[in-house]
């Protein structure tokens, strides 16, 4: 850690916490739209962390990590005893955020889906490379918090194992998280894959951890708890802050490494009703939900397709015409549930 630490156009000395911008990308009317950022510059030695909120799926329903950044940089680290730095940036996407989009423009994807590379390219890859070259290539870790789950979901982590040089250190961040880690697997990253801001980051050695809380309309205390617990875990198992490892508590944890396995799809359309919660074992064969026509008739039973687990009844895809408790009206053919598989099943 250096004596003065600068991100965008903002400095923080030793011991102080600082506001401010990233530079950004210029508006059609000439208004420059720039990203925020906080910075904790702890009064000792250690690594840079950052922790960044995706903030952008759906308009004031993936706040939550805007709210573990606010609690764990302005309230629960003391920059005095902090030892290294603390980088949040906690909207990655104003322009997108404001207009309740994942992408700053329809020619756009994700911020964390598009080349960040490229200063020069749309938008969105303006905003990414920004992000890269102002905080992202200063960082030793990072941890990037989604919150686009139905509030109906398992909390879970996902983390990129491919990569020998940051697998020791993602595992040792995620077990201090302390939620059920679902990982995709699949063959090696490809040379040629997207320049992402993770891929970028991982490529140079640096470990990033995708925390996915749940969606709920303002900030949702118990899942704002549970990341806030979780980012200060990793915080002490980094050596950056003391206090033992707290246990997650109030949520289902799936203890191990699980895969995702895939979607459940109704073959009749009605309303749903599900027979399971997310987080319990199922086994192969059992009933995991019913379709009853509009009139309450029972039109189709759904089985679990797997021995696994319910990650989500998959309210997020039907544009409001669901309930947090898992009821929902569903067309036929369309996506009921995800299922994750537990390591050995």
């Amino acid at each position: 850690m250096v004596e003065s630490l600068t991100i965008g156009n903002v400095s923080a000395s030793k011991g102080e916490t600082k506001c401010g911008v990233l530079e950004g990308v210029e508006l059609y009317d000439g208004v420059r739209m720039d990203i925020p950022v906080i910075i904790v510059n702890g009064a000792d030695d250690g690594p840079t962390f950052l922790v960044t909120s995706d903030a952008v799926h759906s308009l004031n329903t993936e706040v939550q990590g805007i709210e573990v950044i606010r609690r764990v940089m302005r309230e629960e680290v003391d920059v005095k005893k902090l030892k290294g730095s603390i980088i949040g940036i906690p909207v990655s996407n104003p322009l997108a955020f404001q207009s309740a989009l994942c992408a700053a423009s329809t020619s756009d994807g994700s911020m964390f889906n598009v080349g960040a590379d490229s200063p020069d390219g749309t938008t969105t890859e303006r905003l990414a490379n920004a992000q890269w070259e102002q905080a992202w290539s200063k960082a030793d870790y990072v941890i990037n918090l989604y919150a686009k789950t139905p509030e109906n979901s398992v909390i879970y982590q996902s983390k990129e194992l491919r990569l020998p040089e940051t697998r020791e250190a993602l595992v040792k961040m995620s077990a201090a998280f302390g939620i059920t880690d679902i990982t995709y697997s699949g063959n090696p990253l490809p040379e040629d894959d997207v320049q992402s801001l993770h891929h970028m980051a991982m490529n140079k050695g640096v470990p990033v951890l995708l925390v996915e809380l749940l969606s709920r309309v303002g900030t949702f205390k118990h899942s704002v708890e549970v990341g806030v617990r979780g980012v200060l875990n990793v915080l002490k198992v980094l050596g950056m802050i003391e206090g033992e490892v707290e246990k997650q508590v109030g949520i289902p944890v799936v203890p191990g490494q699980s895969s995702y396995h895939g979607e459940v799809y109704s073959q009749r359309g009605g309303i749903l009703y599900p027979a399971k919660e997310p987080g319990e074992h199922i086994k192969k064969g059992e009933v995991l939900a019913r379709v009853l026509n509009i009139y309450g008739d029972l039109v189709e039973t759904i089985v679990m397709p797997v021995d696994g687990y319910l990650w989500a009844i998959d309210t997020s895809s039907l544009d409001g015409l669901g309930s947090w408790d898992g009821v929902q009206a569903v067309n036929a053919g369309g996506a009921i549930a995800s299922i994750f598989v537990a390591e050995g099943e």
